[in-house]
């Protein structure tokens, strides 16, 4: 497979991979449990995202390396309780666990989530006919139900919202927020929904708003038009203004209202 072409058969110290949970530009993550029955977290299961070293493309191995090297001070930023305002670190953001860096590869390990909102909401088919191509869009049994039960279609985007406000009160912007990178559980008897957690994830793209060239994501179905058009002015504009984090809004706005159309805005 490609994966052990390229990630191998090495795994995090401790951990036993199981199966791939995802893959991105930069890294896989893998779900893993601990590999000694001795340990009281023996039977939980965990997310590890490996960065290899050794398959970085050479022309940009310094910014792959950067990127999971940023991603982890990032997490770990999240993480923080500021004990001076009693803020406690919010639910909506993964735990991270360990991380270190060896030979071959960048690892951490991190709060397993549910699965993805894009996962959850459409099956997304195409076939070509008569030289066109055409789409078959099915939705998930998760919107349905949502669509049943209000008020957790409510609580979802309450939610999402309280995440994205803390991440930036923190500084941060996430630069990469899509349905992709919201990761749902729920539980449900009959038509009866109710979500039991709700995870922010992916911060490979993230940055300190006070970065004076940050990087932005390169999903453009989720990026705020004024990127798309003239992205280096817009960050410009953005950082004398003080607004960077507007690009998280517009993206948070975009994931929202597909969930509310039933149907992806850009195909």
């Amino acid at each position: 497979p490609e994966e052990i072409a390229i990630y191998g058969d090495r795994s995090m110290k401790g951990y036993n991979k199981m199966k791939i949970l995802g893959k991105g530009g930069y890294g896989v993550v893998w779900l893993c449990r601990k590999m000694h029955e001795g340990d009281e977290n023996y039977n939980m299961d965990y997310a590890v995202k490996q960065t290899s070293k050794k398959n970085a493309p050479a022309h940009n191995k310094e910014d792959v390396l950067q990127i999971a090297n940023n991603e982890i001070n990032i997490l770990m930023k999240l993480n923080e309780n500021n004990t001076e305002i009693e803020e406690k670190k919010c639910d909506l953001i993964p735990e991270i666990y360990e991380s270190y860096e060896d030979n071959n590869d960048i690892w951490f390990s991190f709060e397993k989530g549910g699965l993805s909102l894009s996962t959850l909401t459409f099956n997304i088919k195409g076939i070509f006919e008569k030289g066109e191509r055409l789409y078959h869009i099915q939705k998930g049994e998760f919107l349905v139900l949502l669509f049943k039960n209000i008020k957790q279609f409510k609580l979802l985007i309450r939610k999402i919202l309280e995440g994205i406000d803390y991440i930036n009160k923190k500084g941060i912007i996430h630069s990469d927020i899509k349905p992709e990178n919201i990761l749902v559980q729920y539980i449900k008897n009959n038509d009866i929904l109710e979500i039991t957690s709700i995870k922010i994830i992916d911060y490979g793209s993230a940055f300190y708003s006070s970065n004076q060239s940050p990087l932005i994501s390169n999903t453009p179905e989720y990026l705020c038009p004024e990127i798309m058009t003239n992205k280096k002015e817009f960050i410009k504009e953005l950082n004398d203004g003080n607004y960077l984090n507007a690009n998280d809004i517009w993206s948070t706005g975009i994931s929202i209202l597909e969930l509310c159309l039933c149907c992806p805005i850009w195909m």
